[in-house]
């Protein structure tokens, strides 16, 4: 399976986490459980629904454990 979207990109397509991202506490930051990481402090605040964020969280593990070599 092939799929044109590296894990460390999908963010981008989740347009409600665009103006929380920048309040991360590390660049490199996955959004899954990091301390201080600004799109999880905005589904606890209600900002992003819980579900949309499951969703990436989901899709995030999915493709982080695609064989891109094969």
């Amino acid at each position: 399976l092939y799929c044109q979207i590296d894990h460390k990109e999908l963010h981008e397509l989740f347009p409600e986490f665009a103006e929380h991202k920048n309040k991360c506490r590390y660049a490199d930051c996955t959004h899954t459980k990091e301390i201080e990481c600004g799109i999880l402090e905005a589904v606890n605040n209600g900002e992003i629904a819980a579900s949309r964020h499951e969703s990436y969280k989901k899709l995030y593990n999915e493709l982080k454990n695609i064989d891109r070599y094969k």
